[in-house]
């Protein structure tokens, strides 16, 4: 999933994603997509604190100011509308009627809400909060060893600016791997901490590959793997001839 959502613009990559865990893991489509909201909601939450620190701490333009402001709002409401569905007693949205197609949407939310039990465990809730953060802190981590990297100087709230201004470009993929998307991003901030034009774009497509090589990387290498030790399988089987 991980390198499908790098590579295919939304929401094919998420979609591939869905299908594999659905079909891989045989767990069906309303876990998988459990699953991924579970996913996207704890990213969100893991980039409004990102973005709040880079409120509170860093001047920002006005327009990048309102774009954090309806990314909190966004977040939120989806926030609101998991912890309902999750904590909302199934049997309250069942419908009897399952042959329509209002019957059908409401028997797969059902089925689908039942599998958050993730906002319903204060535990492992809390556990999935602290991967998210953890995964944001290496990130930009990466972004502030990308810059050292060069030799640059930058002050010490720079990595968190281009995190959260990474945050909000791409927040929907609308190209393969954020390409252009990610650079020009990256590209404005390090001109608004006043680097030339040329080690600002140099400085973003460097930090775009250091971040697609694991990204997208990890995923070939879990396919070739799977590959090889399907094709292992198959030589290795002994044809039995047929009892008569």
């Amino acid at each position: 999933m991980s390198t499908s959502c790098n590579t295919i613009p939304f929401p094919g990559g998420h979609a591939v994603g869905v299908m594999a865990l659905a079909r891989r893991a045989k767990v069906g489509h309303s876990v998988a997509l459990s699953v991924l909201v579970l996913d996207q909601l704890m990213e969100g939450f893991a980039k409004i604190f990102v973005l709040t620190l880079v409120a509170i701490f860093v001047p920002l333009p006005e327009l990048m100011g309102e774009g954090i402001l309806i990314f909190v709002v966004v977040i939120g409401v989806f926030a609101t509308i998991m912890f309902y569905f999750a904590h909302k007693q199934p049997s309250l949205l069942e419908e009897k009627d399952t042959t329509n197609l209002k019957g059908k949407i409401r028997k797969f939310i059902v089925r689908w809400s039942v599998h958050l039990e993730i906002l319903r465990d204060v535990r492992t809730f809390s556990c999935g909060i602290l991967l998210a953060f953890s995964m944001m802190f290496a990130q930009t981590l990466g972004i502030w060893a990308v810059q050292k990297s060069l030799g640059l100087h930058l002050p010490l709230w720079a990595p968190v600016l281009v995190m959260g201004a990474l945050n909000l470009a791409t927040v929907l993929p609308i190209t393969p791997g954020n390409f252009g998307v990610y650079e020009g991003t990256a590209f404005l901030v390090y001109q608004f901490y006043g680097l030339s034009s040329e080690k600002a774009l140099s400085l973003a497509f460097l930090q775009h590959l250091c971040f697609l090589i694991p990204m997208v990387g990890t995923g070939y290498l879990v396919l070739l793997f799977l590959t090889s030790a399907q094709k292992q399988s198959l030589s290795d089987e002994k044809w039995v001839p047929d009892e008569t």
